[in-house]
């Protein structure tokens, strides 16, 4: 993943949510039915100032309303003429720090100290509405940092309020609204809602507790958790067999991310950021096995952050594809994903909003699990995770899945092609002194000069008048060469007075070199020459200058040969030296010769050759003169 994209992807999504926030100053008129209908239950009473629903409320006041949803109101008054070690509890409240002691509801925020008069928040209260229901976050049923998001997942409140509670200042209106959806609950393991309940322990009069039930505000109807409708999370787990994990190597690096195999033939959805730059993927399985074969980028869309990868294998679990748009706040959903590396772990929520082309959610997104799968309660593949902020707590994203139907597959790319594409690299030097090092009936072994930490080669060749340049494959990969001081690569089956061109390419963290320069000759080894390599008769620790570039020296001698300037270029010359060098025959010194001339001499470093190299110059034209001495 890219610094720059995750930061600007974090802004943007950033700049998102503050813009679709509801405003900080929430009117509080709407939360007016909640306190009249609880005042009523003499659950949420007025102060001399009303109820005073657009204040925060106090720590004393949320474990007040906390013990009256008991319905343990007269306990309360029992319990007033004990003693309490907090000095900072009004008169009026100590029976109900009492009790909540006695029960294990509450502690101090100090040996001395309740803080009866510290701000209570969202998180607070809604934990004191969960044990009212009989969860116990002890028991790990749900903790105290994610409350909020577990009322919702279980339906105690809806999204839309989940958001609001997350997102505002707690205010003494939201007290009596969820005390409110807390009593028309079932509480844990119970057939009735927990107003059924305190009315047939005698808490709460028949007459008053009807009439609360069927006093529904806003039209507010909560389903059963014990009959969600869908599957259960286990269930919806069991699609981990169409996850995998992805470990793509780049320039940077080797990166990890997730996965989902969309059908049986090997297609996976991934995102773009995970794959992006990557030459070479490994695909990880649910069941263990490992795939290193061949990968395509069948297609991918960089502003989407969605890439389509297809493996070479087929009867593949595939995951049901459902519909985002069919989707609501508050809706539970189930993410799989790999991150750090783990494979296929699994986390739930519930969906906290829509962003655009985002599905926000409170499932924990984590490094390395981008790319992997966001189901509904039905078992459907919904979106696909993205990213997560890490600065918000229970805040993820996931690309809705229709969104990959802008992707039409025909792209189709090797991974060498869309690293070459997607990645921020710097491209190797091209192979230098292509050259033939030796050869034998019907082949040539070729040489180059080695490119500074090149990871390998590749080949390229045509014969004289083909339009197309060729390489050799294994499978479906072209096959790699690596540097050796003697031979790089064979070059067979070549065919007597046929003219080749050749060039060849570095690789290096994944990306190929420009050419190098094409290097040609013709073929003309026969059976009849009594020397099988690349060397001059009776030397053969020294190049034939004439059979490395395709010409024949217009005289020779066992020691002497003279090559017309007129069949070759200066960096003929030059390649020539470099191949002296790489025998181990080197530069020594130079003089004038009689003729005025400059001649080089070099010498070898393991025996007594010694190659002088000199232009000479007569009434035919000017000649390389090349003398070789043992």
């Amino acid at each position: 993943m890219k610094t720059i994209r995750c930061r600007t992807l974090l802004l943007f999504l950033l700049f998102m949510l503050l813009m679709s926030m509801p405003a900080a100053a929430e009117s509080m008129d709407e939360y007016l039915p909640y306190a009249q209908s609880l005042s009523e239950l003499e659950v949420f009473l007025g102060t001399g100032s009303g109820y005073e629903l657009d204040r925060a409320p106090t720590r004393i006041e949320g474990l007040v309303m906390l013990i009256r949803l008991l319905g343990a109101e007269d306990e309360v008054q029992s319990l007033a003429k004990f003693s309490i070690p907090f000095d900072d509890v009004p008169g009026w409240g100590k029976g109900y720090v009492v009790y909540a002691y006695k029960e294990g509801l509450t502690k101090g925020v100090s040996e001395s100290r309740f803080g009866s008069s510290n701000s209570l928040n969202a998180r607070a209260f809604t934990t004191f509405a969960l044990r009212s229901l009989g969860y116990n976050d002890a028991a790990g049923d749900f903790s105290y940092q994610n409350s909020i998001v577990f009322a919702n997942s279980i339906g105690l409140f809806d999204g839309n309020f989940m958001t609001i509670l997350e997102n505002e200042a707690f205010l003494r209106g939201h007290v009596a609204r969820i005390a409110y959806e807390t009593l028309r609950y079932k509480p844990k393991g119970e057939e009735v809602l927990l107003i059924e309940q305190l009315m047939s322990q005698g808490m709460v009069d028949d007459s008053v507790g009807n009439a609360f039930i069927e006093n529904v505000i806003g039209g507010i109807v909560r389903v059963d958790p014990e009959e969600p409708g869908g599957k259960s999370t286990s269930e919806i787990a069991l699609n981990a067999e169409s996850l995998v994990l992805l470990e793509v190597e780049t320039a940077q690096g080797i990166m990890t991310g997730s996965g989902v195999v969309i059908d049986e033939d090997g297609t996976i959805v991934t995102n773009f950021h995970v794959i992006e730059g990557g030459y070479k993927i490994t695909v990880s399985f649910d069941e263990g096995s490992e795939y290193t074969g061949t990968v395509t980028v069948k297609d991918y869309d960089e502003n989407l952050d969605l890439a389509l990868l297809k493996v070479n294998r087929t009867g593949l679990p595939a995951v049901a594809i459902g519909s985002s748009e069919k989707m609501s706040l508050g809706d539970p959903v189930v993410a799989i994903g790999s991150p750090y590396g783990l494979l296929n772990s699994i986390t739930e929520g519930i969906v906290s909003g829509f962003r655009d082309q985002f599905i926000q959610i409170s499932a924990a997104i984590s490094p390395g699990s981008s790319g992997g799968a966001l189901f509904n309660d039905r078992g459907e593949l919904v979106g696909i995770t993205t990213a997560g902020i890490a600065e918000g707590e229970n805040l993820g994203f996931a690309i809705k899945i229709e969104a990959i139907q802008e992707l039409d597959g025909n792209m189709r790319l090797s991974l060498a092609k869309f690293s070459e594409r997607t990645a921020e690299f710097v491209k190797p030097e091209p192979p230098m002194n292509l050259r033939i090092a030796q050869e034998m009936e019907g082949t040539a072994c070729m040489q180059w000069d080695p490119v500074d930490q090149a990871d390998f080669y590749y080949f390229y060749y045509q014969q004289q008048g083909e339009d197309t340049y060729w390489y050799d494959v294994n499978g479906d990969d072209q096959i790699r060469f690596y540097y050796q001081e003697d031979c790089s690569c064979y070059f067979n089956d070549l065919t007597k007075g046929m003219t080749y061109n050749v060039y060849v390419t570095s690789v290096k963290d994944g990306i190929e070199s420009d050419p190098s320069r094409i290097f040609n000759f013709t073929w003309d080894f026969s059976k009849e020459d009594d020397y099988s390599h690349l060397f001059y008769r009776g030397h053969d620790d020294v190049p034939d200058f004439g059979r490395m570039f395709g010409i024949l020296p217009e005289f020779s001698t066992q020691e002497i040969y003279l090559y017309n300037t007129r069949d070759f270029d200066d960096d003929a010359v030059l390649n020539y030296v470099e191949a002296l060098e790489i025998m181990g025959i080197v530069y020594n010194y130079h003089y004038e010769t009689e003729s005025g001339n400059e001649a080089y001499v070099y010498s070898s470093n393991h025996n007594r050759t010694s190659v002088i190299l000199s232009y000479e110059v007569n009434s035919t034209g000017v000649y390389l003169s090349i003398f070789i001495y043992d």
